[in-house]
């Protein structure tokens, strides 16, 4: 008999905050990088939610992040005694019509305990989906989740 998945699916700090400590396996979250791509995105993550994640979460916890301020979630991370580890989704029809660089990956941090077994190769390649039913600016494919799940949870 397998074990009982439920998925909560909604805003991180509404969610979390109502889950019991270490009552699940894993957090997949996509929180504001603060870059300013949108009207809700001058902020990066709070750290409301992210001690939120690591209270109720007994797992892993992975966030998406801006390649430019990667290195700045990862000290937060630490700074609360996880480790961190990068790990790929590699948009591979990423166009750019600018003359400046465009990134064709985002990061994605993976916070954890202790120590991290083996997930595989730490780049997965799926493209961008069109934005037609979306007005997030940056959605992110089923399969890119399907991808995080299957590794952060058993």
């Amino acid at each position: 008999m397998g074990k009982e998945v439920r998925l909560h699916r909604g805003y991180a700090e509404d969610l979390l905050e109502t889950l019991g400590d270490g009552s699940i396996d894993a957090v997949l979250t996509d929180p504001p990088y603060g870059v300013g791509k949108a009207s809700w995105d001058t902020e990066g993550m709070s750290d409301t939610v992210l001690n939120h994640c690591f209270r109720a979460c007994n797992g892993y916890c992975a966030f998406f992040s801006s390649n430019r301020l990667v290195g700045r979630l990862i000290k937060r991370i630490e700074d609360r005694g996880r480790q961190a580890w990068v790990v790929v989704w590699h948009r591979n029809n990423a166009m750019s019509h600018e003359a400046r660089f465009c990134a064709v990956w985002t990061p994605i941090v993976i916070a954890f305990k202790g120590n991290m077994p083996f997930w595989g190769q730490d780049l997965f390649a799926c493209p961008i989906l069109p934005r037609e039913n979306t007005t997030h600016p940056t959605p992110k494919p089923l399969e890119v989740m399907r991808w995080l799940v299957q590794r952060a949870t058993k």
